[in-house]
């Protein structure tokens, strides 16, 4: 079906008119310019469901706020679905939805793979066309304006625990919209990447879910780093040189997922990673984790290791300190490099004392005592003290 006329019929949903429409006069400044999801109409349609009367209750009325459980379980499980599809302007005043007979389909189709009651396809057909009978007054009259409907389905009830719920929300909303893309873009760029997967044989990405647009919204960041070390004439004793650089590749520069953020010793206080958390890109040893951040960064750090103590009598059997190692170093962060009034600049230097032990005669661990002291543009000087004991 290429397309379906909207058909001033009766309805068979209960339709429950606000009682404070948004006045003609500001629904036409809204309409003017609406944007994508930004305005919504007066009216939504709901339906109900629980496993004793099945779907029950079905009307159309004022759109409001949800009142839920804190135990909701959309809330803890993100058993939801939800689809997305648009009411348009026909020549002769009529309104035409674009092949809801499909997205009806897949609706029910995505309910069944999150254990959720599919909603017969009637019923579904029959709210999408009753919110636009409400509110047809939203659609806007220009060339790229329609009405973009929302239909979705989420978990109801309060209880935690990991199975199916036995209540559940179907409900549509309906947002006046004018063009996604601005200024005829002929084309749209794509961000491809290795490191992360969207969907994958077996799980949700045939299902339309929220999770699987969750992880997908993570904002490109371009970032490339490099290390040279030096051998010193003392034994086992080196000088590091690191140097790394980044800048956000999609999103608004202000936006917070846009910009990387630096602070912290980066190690735990019990941890198993790495024994030199501080030469991450995003660890600045003296300030407070994710202090300080910006669009673009770059970033260098000098390092010097000291030649180890290494130990032969020092504790007894079953626990006894096998080497000790000093390393210091200095490192510098600018910020927003790339726009003047918003360029920052950082300097920390710090130290690190690790101790290898054994204990329990064949388990390796190490203590670290880190210290260090950081500085910049509009903050003040502040320090840290780090204490971590990995796990081997």
């Amino acid at each position: 079906m290429i397309g379906e006329l909207y058909v001033e019929d009766e309805s068979r949903l209960a339709f429950e008119p606000t009682t404070k429409p948004v006045p003609a006069e500001e629904r036409a400044k809204l309409l003017a310019d609406p944007g994508f999801g930004r305005v919504f109409t007066d009216h939504m349609a709901i339906i109900e469901y629980d496993e004793s009367k099945g779907w029950h209750d079905a009307r159309v009325t004022a759109r409001h706020p949800f009142k839920m459980d804190p135990a909701s379980p959309v809330l803890h499980y993100a058993q939801e679905i939800f689809e997305g599809m648009k009411a348009y302007r026909r020549p002769g005043g009529g309104v035409a939805l674009f092949r809801p007979d499909a997205n009806a389909r897949r609706f029910a189709k995505s309910a069944i793979r999150m254990a959720m009651p599919p909603l017969p396809e009637e019923m579904f057909l029959e709210s999408v066309r009753g919110l636009v009978r409400a509110d047809r007054e939203w659609i806007p009259e220009t060339e790229d304006g329609s009405l973009y409907l929302r239909p979705f389905m989420i978990a109801n009830g309060s209880f935690l625990g990991m199975r199916p719920s036995t209540e559940f929300i179907y409900a549509v909303i309906a947002s006046s919209v004018g063009a996604y893309f601005k200024g005829n873009a002929p084309s749209v760029s794509l961000w491809v990447t290795r490191e992360y997967v969207r969907a994958a044989p077996g799980g949700t990405g045939e299902a339309k879910c929220g999770g699987n647009y969750a992880g997908s919204t993570l904002y490109p960041r371009l970032n490339v780093d490099a290390s040279h070390g030096f051998l010193l004439p003392l034994d086992h004793s080196s000088i590091w040189l690191r140097a790394a650089a980044g800048t956000f590749a999609g999103g608004k520069r202000n936006d917070p997922f846009a910009r990387s953020y630096f602070g912290g010793f980066g190690n735990n206080w019990v941890d198993y990673r790495g024994i030199k958390q501080f030469r991450n890109t995003e660890s600045f040893p003296g300030l407070e984790i994710n202090q300080v951040g910006g669009a673009t960064y770059g970033k260098a750090q000098v390092e010097w290791m000291s030649p180890p103590l290494r130990f032969r009598k020092v504790g007894i059997p079953s626990a006894y300190l096998r080497w000790a190692g000093l390393t210091l170093f200095a490192s510098g962060l600018v910020t927003d490099f790339d726009n003047g009034p918003a360029r920052r600049g950082y300097v920390s230097t710090g130290a690190q004392a690790d101790l290898r032990l054994i204990t329990i005669s064949q388990f390796e661990s190490t203590f670290s005592v880190g210290l260090a002291t950081a500085a910049g543009q509009r903050i003040p000087r502040s320090s840290a003290l780090m204490v971590s004991f990995k796990l081997m």
